[in-house]
């Protein structure tokens, strides 16, 4: 009875320590099943981007919103909903990429310069089938993504000089090569009527070559954007070199 009763003990300090090591891996599990969608999905989206995808409609089952401030006061926000009287819809993927293309800094018609902020909530691209189902959304791993595209800024010495060839090889670079940054931060959860974000982040940048061509709708006060890799647009300084 002696040895079943030390035996006995020995099982519940060893029961007492895997239990209290279960809670831990599972949340390392959860945090690298985390890492690993938000690896896939960040590239997914920056290759999206970076080509001028216009044919992934795929991207309407995940993109929940994108929401555009254009300016300090003009916010638009663009939803993807199955309701047909809902302005601002989200329909397809070219919509979706036009958005998260938006310039950080958009040159206006007078000649000014407006600095636009994107952000977009996306259920979980990758991951666990059980997941995609509209019926499953309440459970769906979710992140907010901001996408940020600036004309690349790195000038070679000597641009100051109006007539040089460095200053024009950087006029023309300002035109045809930009940097395009998505930050992710999850997990995104609702509380309340509000989105809040956890204090995981990642960030994705790639160089783009080629021009980031407008669109804008008849009676919009909107535009979309799409990169053109293989179309390269030349200034008047640099022409008349």
């Amino acid at each position: 009875m002696v040895e079943i009763a030390l035996s006995l003990a020995i099982i519940a300090f060893a029961l007492v320590a895997i239990i209290g090591v279960l809670p831990a891996g599972v949340k390392v599990q959860q945090e690298n099943r985390e890492e690993t969608i938000i690896n896939q999905d960040g590239l997914f989206l920056l290759e999206a981007i970076r080509t001028g995808s216009k044919g992934v409609d795929d991207l309407t089952n995940y993109v929940e919103s994108v929401t555009v401030r254009y300016g300090r006061l003009n916010s638009i926000t663009f939803t993807n909903t199955l309701a047909a009287n809902v302005p601002n819809r989200l329909t397809n993927g070219l919509q979706i990429i036009g958005l998260l293309s938006t310039p950080k800094f958009e040159r206006m018609p007078d000649g000014s310069t407006r600095s636009n902020a994107v952000e977009a909530h996306v259920r979980a691209i990758t991951g666990v089938a059980g997941e995609k189902s509209r019926l499953n959304d309440q459970v769906a791993f979710r992140y907010r993504v901001r996408s940020e595209v600036v004309p690349f800024m790195n000038r070679p010495p000597g641009w100051v000089s109006g007539r040089s060839n460095e200053f024009a090889i950087a006029t023309n670079l300002l035109n045809n090569l930009y940097d395009v940054r998505l930050t992710l931060r999850w997990p995104l959860y609702q509380k309340g009527q509000n989105w809040e974000t956890g204090r995981s982040r990642k960030s994705f940048r790639t160089l783009v070559s080629g021009e980031l061509r407008p669109f804008t709708p008849p009676r919009s006060r909107y535009s979309f954007y799409w990169f053109e890799p293989n179309a390269f647009a030349t200034n008047a300084l640099v022409a008349g070199f």
